[in-house]
């Protein structure tokens, strides 16, 4: 009869022909093997028998899943697997213990039994698998919280690319209803209307990229960049406001960081003359108009005038300031203005016939400050319009001046000597 063999480490009954123990794992070779007796293990020397479970599978499950605590559920601990569930990995920190856990051979399933991710690795192959396991898990838990993060807020960036695809469509309303209550309340459909017709960028862009993001319960924030169909990009922000659960738009904001973006800049003052004053430190300019019309700052780069004695005349005088494509505009020349004008002219209104255009210059720098004009009638709301428009570009070239006299037919002539007193008024500073 062959005796019996017993295991040198743990003191396990073997097999005369096996290669393992079977209890702890350790490789066999003679001089392993007690002939005689079973060696009485002491408590430092007994490892717990090995589970039936995948020490790879756990590790891999740990790895790429350890935040849900899948690897818990594979070995049978399922109340520690919901908890994991439940806390993301224990933030973490849980995860990253689990996974050198078992990389180092100590993670057990739910009988106590050990799992075998390396039979009797040396010290050198522990550090390694140890610093591997971390390495991966650093890389792996940080692409998982980009991703959750990323997917929460993914949805805060629809309502703008919703909205900028209507606008590029020239479907106005359909873009004001991604705006909030509030929005609403401050800023009325025909305003909206022409922020978007005195901004061209909206109707041209093609694609947008939001890379900052941000969000606080019911409050987000996007900044990125519009990328017109000439390629050019323009900075512009949203600021967002969730409605019954929905995100709508708070506002809009072009080159966010431009100082060109703060509305409280601009100033009014009585000069001698009896007119106001109006200048903009951040727009670069000054105008003189009429002591009895109003204006109002319709967007950061839009200054509107109208006579406050009678309405009814669709009297307006409208200046704004563009950034050139120098500063990330879209436009390079005065004709590029002059020509995307008419355009918007041609598609918004009826009966359209230009009726004089020509070189134009500005009376406070003649030469230095040149242009272009043009004057229009047209039909629009059924109202019968005539307006006289002026595209300059400053001495720098960084920025393109408009500056407009509109008025219905019946009523043109009666501002326009006032109106063309505003424009020999204008100073570039």
């Amino acid at each position: 009869m062959m005796p019996s063999t017993f295991c040198q480490k743990c003191g396990a009954k073997l097999n005369v022909d096996s290669h393992f123990c079977p209890a702890c794992g350790i490789a066999l070779n003679p001089a392993s093997l007690n002939l005689a007796s079973p060696v009485t293990p002491t408590t430092s020397s007994v490892m717990p028998p090995q589970s039936e479970k995948s020490g790879l599978t756990a590790f891999l499950l740990c790895l790429f899943l350890g935040t849900l605590g899948i690897h818990r559920f594979y070995v049978g601990k399922i109340g520690t697997g919901i908890l994991m569930f439940l806390t993301g990995g224990g933030f973490g920190l849980w995860y990253l213990y689990d996974l050198i856990s078992i990389a180092c051979n100590n993670f057990s399933d739910k009988e106590g039994k050990i799992l075998l991710l390396s039979r009797d690795p040396s010290a050198a192959k522990k550090v390694v698998l140890v610093l591997g396991a971390l390495f991966a898990g650093f890389v792996i838990l940080i692409s998982t919280m980009m991703a959750v993060i990323f997917m929460m807020l993914g949805n805060i960036a629809d309502v703008a690319q919703n909205q900028l695809a209507a606008l590029r469509a020239g479907d106005v309303e359909k873009a004001y209803a991604y705006t909030s209550v509030d929005f609403r309340k401050d800023t009325s459909l025909d305003d909206y209307k022409k922020f978007y017709e005195g901004h061209p960028i909206f109707k041209n862009n093609v694609s947008a990229s939001f890379l900052d993001r941000e969000f606080n319960n019911d409050e987000g924030k996007l900044k990125g960049t519009l990328k017109s169909q000439d390629g050019s990009l323009t900075p512009i922000q949203f600021i967002l406001k969730k409605e019954n659960g929905e995100w709508k738009i708070e506002g809009i904001t072009l080159n966010p960081d431009s100082d060109t973006d703060h509305s409280s800049d601009v100033s009014s003052v009585k000069v001698n003359d009896g007119t106001n004053l109006l200048t903009s430190k951040a727009l670069k300019f000054s105008i003189n108009y009429p002591s009895d019309w109003v204006y109002q700052q319709t967007n950061p780069h839009t200054v509107e005038f109208s006579e406050k004695k009678d309405p009814s005349s669709n009297m307006l005088v409208n200046l704004q300031v563009l950034g050139s494509k120098k500063i990330g505009g879209i436009y390079t020349t005065t004709k590029d203005v002059i020509d995307d004008l008419k355009k918007q002219i041609s598609d918004k209104g009826k009966e359209v016939k230009f009726i004089g255009e020509g070189a134009a210059k500005l009376p406070q720098s003649p030469e230095k400050v040149r242009g272009e004009y043009f004057v229009v009638t047209y039909t629009y709301d059924g109202v019968v319009l005539k307006k006289m428009q002026y595209v300059l570009m400053n001495e720098s070239g960084d920025a393109f001046y408009t500056w407009g006299y509109t008025a219905d037919t019946d009523h043109f002539e009666d501002s326009l000597s006032a109106a063309k007193a505003m424009y020999e008024s204008l100073v570039m500073q």
